[in-house]
């Protein structure tokens, strides 16, 4: 036994030397949440594009700094611009936008404005007059809000560009002015600039996040201080994962810290002394320490949900404790521990291995988050329950000080009326009451898988999400095609056929807009179609009577005809291929012009090509996915949506899995026991995992995964509780006081569960608190005997003498 004790300590030693290791190299925990997720079930290549085109925006952060004087609005603006640029968590940060970038924007197009012609005026090509010509053009010409140069009515007499250039940045608001170059909104009396910045780091490191956004909440308080009444709004991917991680931290140290205080509490109550507290501390140490290192080198990193309910893992790994000392308590001579683990090893033993089997359907689900949370707790209940067999008896020599149970005649006036609750039927009336009533309730249970139920956004962040999108207009990555082909060429045309299908729905309401890289560079053979469609419809001779009718000097019509010409000829142009004059993506990447949106080209990758076209405002997902159907190189992306509609498909599949791993508990059961009494044992924690599942769904929250997830932990602590009774009858008060302490530290952990910010998390504890509670109270059901003198009087005597 020795041995074993020096190989499991050598085992914990080089835990910890890995443990240390894995914090140095630091970023352990995951705060993504959709680390939990699977990846998409589209091809790989396809989950990658989609991954880089929404990293690419997770690093953005929109900042509105606001003050009731325009003037002081403006300085916090620059002195909050000046702080980011000098901090090394922060990059490209947009304050004031140069004129010249504007008029390099007008420069870089002007040379293809006849390349780039819009719907609208492709249209009134076709249709349009020479009067209806002039009419519009006069109606320009004398719009003072347009100011005219002698050089634009010379080199775009048709006043095309202006509009390709509108249509490009589609006002999705009126709220913003430039004032000295600043985007400024007016908004409740309060004057607002708008200023852009990236982090220079992955959004989703614990520990970076944490000091960019203190430092984010370290200035705004310094601002606010110097400039009296400042408002500052602030949105971005990281200020949502570091709330999530706050949130996360939040939950885990307060239902640590309760349990424990529950622990302690109950301990010293029960056995009068700090031994059995150091012990419990030392198992859930050793559990928690192993199943945290393991994980974290299987999976590369622990997610912060994984550690919320391995947290509730204090509420089982003592049980292991409480049966050794409640053991201990119950030794009247010749004390001795290895007699007390061998006596307590097979009950133990049994309701650790069903309870890791009830973890085995977790484990084999084909989704990373399950897998993580299954593996967490199965390691972590081994470990502890090796920590109890192997070091329990060194560290425990003595008897104990204190023999017996303090309180002794409630614990066997308990344990009495317990069993003759069983005994007599009641508790054997409502269990199947309840199974009945939970199985009539399954059929109108409300469902809701809904991938948001994972994290909870504060109503902090949302207001200031809010504010940002009246202001803006901005809305987050939702939905997004991606558009795969072969060559540019044919992206790019895909791109265009997309957007004629896409321009009736916007008319609809079916979204509100959508951005593509077609939009700014078209397709070769479309610019082509355009040059064709002016010679036809604008050829030169029509064009000289337009500058004509509209007053155009000799001079200046032979100038402006000669420029039309030379940018509309097409008679170098032997085929579309060799066209090399147009607009490409090349020269449009190569320029300023794409710094905001050249994200939307994801480029050439191991298929072809590939680039996004960005929906905002989907209001109805079915129409635009469908569009997305007729074309197998065309994919909607959905991210919450798809994870969704997989989070419910596995619901079903852990549900299945679940019944198939308690189908082979019963067939081990029914091999030990004999199957009547394996049934009996199986049916009390399935009754109140039904029952707990019933009672949540109906008056409480719908039904999701997690709930399935408390299914399973139901069932494998339920187990412990009817094997513990069928193993131990000889000792049958001990091993009734530590069911009792057992459930009562399980109802604390997991009830804690259901004050987590997190509904999933939330409901989780609901069903566990619940579901334990019940398998607690209908245990003695499951022993198959006339057990109303299961405690004989010769029994309460001699617990009475030593109580004495």
């Amino acid at each position: 036994m020795k041995l074993r004790f020096f190989i499991w300590l050598f085992i914990l030693f080089i835990v910890c030397a890995l443990f240390i290791v894995k914090l140095l190299q630091g970023n352990v925990i995951e705060t993504n949440i959709m680390a939990l997720l699977p990846k998409t079930e589209q091809q790989p290549d396809i989950s990658q594009l989609s991954s880089k085109y929404i990293s690419s925006h997770n690093s953005k952060v929109v900042f509105l700094l606001g003050h009731k004087d325009k003037a002081q609005a403006i300085q916090v603006a620059e002195a909050f611009a000046h702080k980011l640029r000098q901090s090394e968590l922060w990059k490209n940060t947009v304050l004031r936008h140069d004129h010249s970038k504007q008029q390099a924007f007008y420069s870089f197009y002007y040379p293809y404005r006849y390349h780039r012609l819009t719907t609208r005026q492709q249209q009134a090509l076709e249709t349009r007059t020479l009067a209806d010509w002039e009419g519009a053009i006069q109606q320009q010409l004398l719009n003072p809000a347009h100011m005219i140069s002698s050089s634009l009515l010379q080199s775009d007499p048709l006043f095309l560009l202006k509009e390709q250039l509108q249509e490009l940045t589609p006002a999705t608001n009126n709220h913003f002015s430039i004032v000295d170059n600043l985007l400024i909104a007016e908004a409740d009396g309060i004057y607002y600039v708008l200023m852009n910045s990236e982090v220079t780091f992955d959004v989703f490191n614990l520990r970076l996040q944490k000091q960019a956004v203190e430092s984010v909440e370290r200035w705004v308080d310094q601002l606010k201080s110097q400039y009296v009444s400042t408002e500052v709004v602030y949105s971005g991917v990281l200020f949502h994962a570091e709330a999530g991680a706050r949130n996360a931290q939040s939950d885990i140290s307060f239902i640590s810290i309760i349990s424990l205080i529950g622990i302690f509490i109950l301990s010293s109550a029960i056995f009068r002394s700090l031994q059995p507290i150091g012990c419990c501390l030392l198992t859930i140490s050793v559990g928690i320490l192993v199943a945290f290192t393991l994980t974290s080198y299987l999976f590369d990193k622990v997610h912060w949900l994984t550690l919320v309910f391995g947290a509730s893992l204090i509420g089982i790994s003592v049980d292991y404790t409480f049966h050794f000392f409640t053991a201990r308590q119950a030794e009247e001579t010749n004390f001795s521990p290895m007699r007390v683990i061998k006596r307590i090893t097979p009950a133990v033993g049994l309701g650790m291995f069903s309870s890791v089997i009830g973890y085995t359907p977790m484990m084999t689900a084909p989704f990373p988050g399950i897998v993580q949370i299954g593996f967490f707790s199965a390691v972590g209940l081994l470990s502890a329950f090796l920590t109890v067999i192997l070091f329990l008896p060194y560290l425990c020599q003595q008897p104990s000080k204190n023999k017996g149970f303090i309180n002794l005649s409630f614990f066997i006036s308990l344990h009495q009326y317990h069993l003759q609750c069983a005994s007599k039927t009641l508790l054997w009336t409502m269990m199947i009451l309840s199974l009945v009533g939970a199985a009539l309730l399954f059929t109108k249970l409300p469902v809701n898988d809904d991938i948001r139920l994972l994290q909870q956004l504060s109503s902090e962040r949302q207001q200031h999400d809010q504010k940002l999108k009246s202001l803006t207009g901005q809305n987050p990555i939702n939905q997004f095609y991606i558009v795969t082909a072969k060559t540019e060429e044919q992206l790019l045309q895909k791109q265009e056929k997309l957007l004629t299908e896409l321009v009736p729905l916007i008319k609809q309401g079916v979204l509100n807009h959508v951005s593509s890289v077609a939009q700014w560079v078209p397709s070769k053979q479309q610019q082509i179609h355009n040059l064709k469609l002016l010679q036809k419809n604008m050829p030169p001779e029509q064009l000289d009577q337009l500058l004509s009718k509209l007053g155009y000097t000799k001079e200046a019509k032979q100038k402006a005809l000669q420029v039309y010409q030379s940018k509309t000829q097409l008679a170098s142009f032997k085929s579309d291929s060799e066209a090399s004059s147009l607009l490409t993506v090349r020269h449009w990447l190569s320029s300023p012009v794409s710094q905001y949106v050249s994200a939307l080209w994801l480029g050439k990758y191991t298929q072809g090509y590939a680039a996004v076209m960005q929906l905002v405002d989907v209001k109805d997902i079915t129409v635009v996915r469908d569009l997305a159907s007729k074309d197998s190189g065309i994919y909607f992306i959905s991210k919450a949506d798809d994870i969704t509609t997989v989070l419910s498909r596995y619901r079903h599949l852990i549900v299945k899995l679940a019944f198939i791993a308690y189908l082979f508990i019963y067939l081990f059961l029914g091999w030990r026991y004999g199957w009547l009494k394996a049934l009996l044992i199986i049916l009390p924690p399935l009754t109140a995992a039904l029952t707990a599942i019933a009672l949540v769904g109906t008056f409480l929250q719908p039904i999701n995964l997690f709930n399935i997830l408390a299914f399973i932990l139901i069932m494998g602590v339920g187990i412990d509780y009817t094997v513990f009774l069928q193993e131990d009858k000889k000792h049958r008060l001990s091993t009734y006081i530590a069911i009792l302490l057992s459930a009562g530290t399980t109802v604390l952990a997991f009830g804690l569960l259901s004050l987590s910010s997190t509904n999933a998390v939330q409901t989780f504890g609901f069903t566990v608190l619940i579901g334990i509670s019940l398998a607690f109270i209908w245990a003695p059901c499951s022993l198959r005997k006339k057990i109303s003198h299961s405690l004989t009087e010769n029994d309460v005597n001699q617990q009475a003498k030593r109580h004495s």
